[in-house]
């Protein structure tokens, strides 16, 4: 009886000792993968940080390999996909980048960012419609977020939906009060509308938020030429000339308001700067703006410096001759300014906009024949020139009150 029981203790303590084992085991396995889950989330975070900072940085194609590597260690975190999508999308790997971003967006259904990239990307391959959904999706889904209804706004109006583009941008206007490019992008509206005024409240609003913003203070200067408002405009040009890196053309619209504002002296002298520079020694436009000051206020040498610079620079252009021409007329050489008008019909072929110019000459040194003569001589090459036709007829007409024959 004894050793029956010992061998039946035995054997129950064996059976406790296998199971205590397995349950041992099973447990450890657990813990193991558990363990092990952890160290790939890790790695997987450590190597996408690396990844991040290399993108800042520009090294793209490190960038690549290191979030890849995150997504072996951990496949379904959104933030790496994401990463991977805008990658390849500065690669121009755009249908992978599509594949990424998708992916990101399955994981992670609330965010935003993946969406908006997936705008950028369809924009880029001219599918309007499915970047503008792209763009709204992400508006909804951040709706605080003012670059996104802006996306959607800029898609709409290439779509020509420019009253639902207001309409978005006049809602969003209330939660970005203090967004200037809100109200930027109503001034854009406005003005493919033609409702100037309208658009320059915009701009200046905009400006008022964002002073030191050159893109700002450019379009609030085109839209104040637009209407006029020359004083305006002249006050926004210079403040932009401080800080904008596109100095000729602005210089070229300050030049047109002090000529607006009866101040072509200012604008000669302002040009004379601009064409003794290193940047406007060799602008051919700042030249012939010169010329054109030039010719208003009678600065004949400042006329002749610029028919000159402006033929050798652009030989094939007819504005350095018609310059020449005119300081030859005030010199009282209208047949040189003829000759010289001639030369340039030649060498442009812009005949009819030399033969304007020789009968506005003729006509000022009361030469009205030879004026018709050229004036039909252009037309029989341009007939419809409405232009050529209109100043013949007002010839015609005023050597007809005059009682002069018509030839």
């Amino acid at each position: 009886m004894r050793t029956t029981n010992a061998l039946a203790t035995l054997g129950a303590l064996s059976i406790l000792t296998l199971a205590g084992c397995q349950g041992q085991s099973k447990h450890t396995a657990e813990f193991k993968a558990q363990a092990q889950e952890r160290m790939n989330g890790v790695k997987a975070a450590t190597q996408w940080d690396m990844a991040h900072q290399q993108f800042l940085s520009g090294d793209l194609n490190k960038a690549l390999r290191t979030v890849e590597g995150s997504i072996s260690f951990h496949d379904k975190v959104a933030k790496s996909h994401m990463l991977k999508g805008r990658i390849m999308l500065e690669l121009d790997r755009l249908e992978l980048a599509i594949e990424s971003l998708q992916t990101a967006t399955t994981l992670d259904p609330a965010n935003a960012e993946p969406q908006y990239y997936l705008g950028i990307i369809h924009e880029r391959l001219s599918k309007p419609l499915t970047a503008l959904a792209a763009y709204d999706a992400a508006s909804k889904l951040d709706p605080q977020n003012p670059q996104y209804v802006l996306a959607a706004s800029e898609m709409e109006i290439q779509l020509d939906r420019l009253d639902e583009a207001m309409a978005r941008l006049s809602v969003a206007s209330s939660t970005f009060e203090h967004n200037a490019g809100v109200r930027q992008t109503l001034g854009h509206i406005a003005m493919m509308k033609g409702e100037m005024d309208i658009a320059v409240r915009h701009f200046e609003e905009a400006c008022l938020l964002g002073p030191d913003d050159a893109g700002l203070l450019e379009d609030l200067s085109r839209a104040q030429l637009t209407v006029e408002d020359y004083a305006g405009a002249e006050y926004s040009l210079r403040r932009l000339l401080h800080i904008t890196e596109n100095k000729s053309d602005v210089e070229r619209m300050l030049v047109r308001c002090l000529v607006a504002l009866d101040r072509p002296v200012e604008a000669r002298d302002f040009l004379v700067k601009r064409v003794n520079s290193d940047a406007g020694n060799s602008d051919v436009e700042s030249w012939i703006d010169l010329g054109g000051v030039a010719l208003q206020i009678g600065d004949r040498f400042r006329l002749r410096q610029a028919g000159s610079r402006v033929t050798s620079m652009a030989p094939h252009r007819a504005d350095g001759y018609m310059l020449t021409a005119w300081w030859h007329h005030l010199e009282g050489r209208t047949n040189d300014a003829v000759k010289v008008l001639d030369r340039a019909a030649r060498v442009t072929g812009q005949i009819s906009d030399v033969a304007i110019m020789q009968s506005l000459i003729l006509r000022e040194a009361g030469e009205d024949e030879r004026a018709l003569l050229v004036l039909t001589a252009a037309r029989s090459v341009d007939p419809n020139n409405e232009m050529l036709s209109n100043m013949m007829s007002d010839i015609k007409s005023q050597r007809a009150v005059a009682d002069v024959p018509i030839d």
